[in-house]
């Protein structure tokens, strides 16, 4: 698999030019740096366990878990087992 069509500028994340929706797997241990993104975000959890951290809080996610996130909300994700996510 490739790199999955998104570029970073300024810390955010950006999908490429003309590309109107991507979904794609990610699999996170550990921690994942604060981030935020220029398009919608639903994600869900179909493996291992995280905390979700946002404006709203921290939340434990597991399999069946689905976050929703608007354009421009930092989020980041800590304490990841093989949490396994897919993201659109």
């Amino acid at each position: 698999m490739g790199q999955p069509p998104v570029d970073e500028v300024l810390g955010l994340l950006l999908l490429t030019d003309g590309l109107p929706v991507y979904a794609g797997r990610y699999e996170h241990e550990g921690a994942l740096a604060p981030h935020t993104h220029s398009f919608l975000e639903v994600v869900v959890v179909t493996g291992g366990d995280g905390v979700h951290h946002a404006p709203g809080g921290r939340r434990r996610l597991t399999v069946g878990d689905v976050v929703l996130l608007r354009p421009g909300v930092w989020h980041r994700y800590e304490d990841c087992r093989a949490m396994e996510i897919y993201n659109c």
